[in-house]
């Protein structure tokens, strides 16, 4: 998907560059905090529970609106199928909802 994303040249992975853009903007006094989301219901605390759940649903929403567009258009190394993009998505979607694997990202 990175990759895919940055083909398109609108990368995904902007993040980090945050803060400078927002000081570019004119803020002074940008403050940075790095948390750990996750994705699934698998944290014991009960917020990070429910921030989990809420998380894992709209990556399982959105996953094959934001996967088909950059893999069949910018896929590498070449373009994937429709059906390449789906097979791919029903593997993810498995792992994403495993309750064996504990998946957060940084935000």
């Amino acid at each position: 998907m990175t990759t895919a994303a940055a083909k398109s040249g609108r990368p995904l992975d902007l993040y980090h560059r945050f803060p400078s853009l927002i000081k570019q903007t004119g803020f002074v006094d940008v403050h940075v905090e790095e948390v750990k989301w996750p994705v699934g219901p698998w944290p014991r605390d009960k917020q990070l529970k429910e921030a989990g759940s809420v998380n894992q649903a709209h990556w399982l929403a959105g996953m094959e609106g934001y996967s088909m567009y950059l893999f069949t258009k910018f896929g590498s190394p070449t373009s994937w199928s429709k059906e390449e993009v789906q097979v791919h998505l029903a593997r993810v979607r498995k792992e994403l909802t495993d309750p064996r694997y504990h998946l957060y990202h940084t935000v």
